[in-house]
This record gives structure tokens, C-alpha cells and sequence, in this order.
């Protein structure tokens, strides 16, 4: 099957040598499907993959509904708990991180995982550095619901961004991946980020230009409104709508420092026409970037 202008087959089985997160601002938005599915393209290639939060588990620890399994394959390398006893795929443990409260392991018989995280932000390199060494030739970082923030803790990373659309959502969805997809087209001046490390306030003026630390609001846009120039960390300290961020870029020239690129936006309709999404989109060049409902696959 062949998504609008977009082959999956060509998209999904070009991503050798890339650390991938996949996220979502929602709660069973089809993350683990979709990882799934990009699992399944790729057999040839070895994987590494774990999560932010707990998935892969075969109820959700939220909402007590069914999830889809997560099934791995011989060769694969996946980061787990210490109860062994929730997946039924043939292991062989690697290493152990965080006091043994997690295992690195190798898949040695096909079968289901449940797949865990590390404790902080900061181990989330450490785990991707360790698949790199195990050879990994593709990583996977299968994204909680409410976590956005890490996208930009691993060097050079790349993102699918995975959204449930249905009647009582598609505006807001379609304003966000709006948003995100601008953002996306932001220049990045990686050199700034010496400048964050040494700031210990929210702004660093300098002629007509500032530097932004942290999050940005409306209410620390308000206090730069004669500024022409503004830098910004990276598109994950981004906090208003799509209304004020292109008001923004509109009347000031903005940089970030760091960023992780685009692959894609992964969308599950639930009652709704691709027709009546993609009307509400805010720029058209979006739908070379969407992949359908991957469930149907």
C-alpha cells in the first residue's frame, strides 16, 4: 500500500545508522504499533530499543487497557527490568544498569518484551552509548506519553511524532503538529549552547538580541518584545501555541541551538476523514511528512 506521496516501505526500511524517537503528547496515541511496525521493515538490520516509561506491557498501567505486545527478534538488544518473567523471548543478559534494576540483553529466541527505562534524562545516552557498542545499526526509543523534553538529549537524534485523531481532538492535534513541523524549519546555531551552559538567569541581553533559558511563555515574550533576535535551546522549551509562535517568527529572527530531526507524523484517524485532518493543517509541504493508521499494516 502507498501513503499519500510517500511509499512506507521506502521510509520505514531507510533507517539505518539512526537514533529514533518515537512520542506523543497522548496517552495509547499507537507509539508501540508503530515500533512495532518499524521492527517488522527491518529485519535485516540490528536493533537496539527501550523506552521512556514503561511499554510494551501487556496492560496499560494507566487506563487498564490491552496494549499491543511488543515482539522482538533473535539478534535484537532491548534494555528490561529485572523480572525476567514478563517477556517470552529467549534472553541473554548483557550488562545491568542502576544497581541491577535494569538488564541490556540480547534476544537469542523470538518473543514478547516488555521494555523499560532508565531512572533520568541523563542515562538515556548512557543506554543509547551502550547500544552503539553492542553494534546496534538502529536504535529505537519508544516515547511515554507525556515525555518531549528528551528528544534532544542524544546528539544528532531524529523523531516520529505519533497522534489519535478523532472528532474531539483533530484541532487541537492539527495545530500542534502545525506547530511542531515549524519549529522544525528553525535554524540551529549549535555553537549557542556554551552560552546557555553559563547562564543563570532566564535572559542574557546583547544589543538587539537575547537568549532565552528554559521554557518560553508568553509571559518571558512579553519581556523581550523590543528584541529582534531571539535564541532559544531548542524547540522542546517551547510552551505557547501555534497562534503566538508564528506571531513570533513573523516579527523576530529565531534560532535554536539544538534540535532533532523531523522523519515524520505518524497518524492513527479514529472516525475522521484524511480529507477533513489535512484541511486543517497549517502548512500544505506537512503532507509529504504523515504515515497512516501503521495498525493497518
Amino acid at each position: 500500500m502507498i501513503y499519500k506521496d510517500l511509499p512506507i516501505e521506502k521510509e520505514l526500511t531507510s533507517l539505518k545508522g539512526k537514533t529514533i524517537f518515537i512520542t506523543g503528547f497522548q496517552k495509547n496515541c499507537g507509539k508501540t504499533t508503530f515500533l512495532n511496525l518499524i521492527l517488522k521493515l527491518n529485519p535485516e538490520l540490528k536493533k537496539g530499543y527501550f523506552s521512556i516509561g514503561i511499554d510494551g506491557e501487556r496492560q496499560d498501567s494507566i487506563f487498564k487497557t490491552i496494549k499491543p505486545s511488543l515482539y522482538s527478534r533473535k539478534g535484537d538488544i532491548v534494555v528490561i527490568d529485572s523480572q525476567l518473567d514478563k517477556c517470552d523471548a529467549g534472553l541473554k543478559i548483557l550488562d545491568t544498569k542502576e544497581n541491577g534494576k535494569i538488564i541490556i540483553a540480547e534476544v537469542v529466541k523470538d518473543g514478547y518484551v516488555e521494555i523499560t527505562s532508565p531512572a533520568g534524562n541523563y542515562r538515556i545516552s548512557e543506554i543509547v552509548d551502550s547500544m552503539k557498542l553492542y553494534n546496534c545499526e538502529l536504535i529505537l526509543i519508544d516515547g511515554a506519553f507525556d515525555r518531549f523534553t528528551q528528544i534532544t538529549s542524544i546528539k544528532d537524534s531524529n523523531f516520529y511524532y505519533v497522534s489519535r485523531v478523532s472528532p474531539e481532538n483533530i484541532n487541537s492535534v492539527a495545530e500542534k503538529i502545525s506547530l511542531i513541523y515549524s519549529m522544525s524549519k528553525i535554524p540551529v546555531i549549535k555553537e549557542n549552547s556554551s552560552v546557555f551552559d553559563k547562564m543563570n538567569e532566564d535572559f542574557f541581553f546583547n544589543g538587539d538580541s537575547v537568549f532565552i533559558k528554559g521554557a518560553v511563555s508568553d509571559l518571558k515574550l512579553k519581556k523581550i518584545s523590543e528584541m529582534k533576535k531571539v535564541f532559544i535551546q531548542d524547540f522542546t522549551k517551547v510552551f505557547i501555541d501555534y497562534n503566538r509562535w508564528n506571531n513570533l517568527i513573523n516579527e523576530k529572527k529565531v534560532f535554536f541551538s539544538a534540535t532533532s530531526k523531523l522523519l515524520g507524523f505518524v497518524i492513527n484517524l479514529y472516525n475522521i476523514s484524511k480529507e477533513n485532518f489535512e484541511k486543517r493543517l497549517k502548512d500544505k509541504e506537512i503532507l509529504k511528512y504523515l504515515v497512516y493508521n501503521p495498525y493497518e499494516y
